[in-house]
């Protein structure tokens, strides 16, 4: 299922959209990766189609990755405000344990770290 994830950090409220089985699985993610307080997740109930959707708003990004599934369907997310103290594996783990895309499990990550 796909939802839209309202996250806010002191006055800064950033938007973005993310695949997973759950809503628990967005809260876990969120709890466990990135620095940020969830307001309002809401799931999509109606889409038009886009290939390469960017997840989330462009400005103060922190983490970059790019994201592939067994059938080499790839996307970028773009998350700000990622906790400094966490490693490359552990969030790499959780992506791919948390996330999809188009409903399939996440096989591949390549991302970078901006400070």
């Amino acid at each position: 299922m796909k939802y839209q994830v309202t996250y806010k950090n002191n006055n800064k409220t950033h938007y973005g959209d993310f695949e997973a089985d759950s809503v628990n699985d967005i809260l876990n993610f969120f709890d466990n990766v990135v620095g940020a307080n969830v307001l309002e997740i809401r799931e999509y109930v109606y889409e038009n189609k886009i290939k390469n959707i960017t997840l989330t708003d462009l400005k103060n990004q922190n983490f970059i990755f790019k994201a592939f599934n067994e059938d080499n369907s790839m996307i970028d997310i773009k998350i700000p405000l990622i906790k400094k103290n966490l490693s490359q594996d552990f969030i790499c783990n959780f992506i791919q344990s948390n996330l999809k895309i188009n409903n399939k499990k996440i096989k591949s990550i390549s991302f970078k770290i901006q400070k």
